[in-house]
């Protein structure tokens, strides 16, 4: 079982760096599809990891412009 991996900017010194996660790629992939599949209603955002907990975040934004736009947190995380 492989272990999901992204790139990460640092955001004060713009290294880039791969980052790997204790999540298994498939249920990462797996979540990602099922966003994917709500709908044109809504938006997901690229697939990020946060380094301090090694989370996979995903952002869901509604896009119907005459609501307030919604915006939804998805995140996955190991729990110990």
């Amino acid at each position: 079982m492989k272990n999901y991996k992204s790139k990460h900017i640092n955001p004060e010194t713009f290294e880039e760096k791969e980052i790997e996660t204790l999540i298994p790629t498939s249920i990462v992939e797996n979540v990602k599809n099922s966003l994917n599949g709500l709908g044109e209603e809504f938006m997901v955002t690229p697939t990020m990891i946060n380094p301090d907990d090694l989370s996979v975040v995903f952002g869901v934004i509604e896009t119907d412009i005459n609501s307030s736009r919604l915006k939804y947190k998805v995140s996955i995380s190991l729990q110990k």
